[in-house]
């Protein structure tokens, strides 16, 4: 008995040093493996955000090089006029796309590029590539010239019982590069402007898209349309929720 009871000091102090052993091992093998999850997620954060990089230069490079064509395109056009002394004109394009075609035009002598947007301050215009001695030679100079390319429609109707009117636009056929800007200026009038011949096309089938329509008609020139510029897309609608008032 005098025996037992003397071993049992040294097994209480070897089952103390093995369960400390366990302990620091198992806090070992923890901060390991938070360790490597740690290293892991930011392995992982590294390619994320190396991926995004180079998509983002990707995208540029294409975005820079639909640009140089574009500009080409515009160039080649420009000096086709030149030769011909005729005149040719562009889809509508934004306000930036205008000002570096125009920048480019400058290196073709002799050459103007005019502003039709339907109002003096569009921000979606067509460029007439034409000779500067053609342009000057008429009774209206370049203002006649602008007139001839873009019509700005008003149109009165019920609007907040209508589709968004780029929907309508594109539902009667009428395609986004020959559609200037649209403006709304209330709940029953709005104004597009629009390339010559869809303006006569949307003059006729805008009358039976648009809901409760009282008239279509071209303004003036030199008006100037008041109201929100609406963005030129084509919204997805639920049919199944009433409309709301625009």
């Amino acid at each position: 008995m005098t025996r037992n009871h003397r071993q049992e000091p040294w097994l209480h102090m070897h089952s103390c040093i093995l369960s400390l052993t366990v302990g620091v091992a198992i806090m070992f093998a923890t901060s390991s493996t938070s360790a490597f999850s740690h290293g892991a997620s930011l392995w992982k954060h590294t390619l994320q955000r190396s991926h995004r990089s180079k998509q983002r230069m990707f995208d540029s490079r294409l975005a820079l090089a639909a640009e140089s064509s574009f500009l080409q395109e515009i160039e080649q056009r420009a000096l086709t006029v030149a030769d011909d002394w005729s005149e040719d004109v562009t889809d509508f394009m934004d306000s930036d796309d205008a000002a570096a075609a125009e920048q480019r035009l400058q290196k073709v002598p002799d050459m103007i590029a005019v502003r039709a947007g339907g109002y003096t301050s569009a921000q979606r215009v067509r460029l007439v590539l034409t000779k500067e001695e053609l342009a000057d030679a008429l009774e209206g100079g370049r203002d006649e010239i602008a007139q001839k390319h873009a019509v700005l429609l008003c149109i009165v109707a019920d609007l907040a019982e209508s589709d968004p009117l780029p929907n309508v636009l594109d539902n009667i056929g009428i395609d986004f590069s020959q559609v200037g800007d649209v403006i709304v200026s209330n709940e029953e009038c709005a104004y597009v402007a629009l390339a010559p011949e869809a303006a006569k096309k949307a003059s006729r089938l805008l009358k039976r898209a648009l809901t409760k329509t009282i008239s279509i008609e071209a303004v003036d020139p030199g008006f100037q349309p008041e109201g929100s510029l609406q963005e030129l897309v084509v919204q997805r609608l639920d049919k199944r929720q009433p409309k709301k008032r625009r």
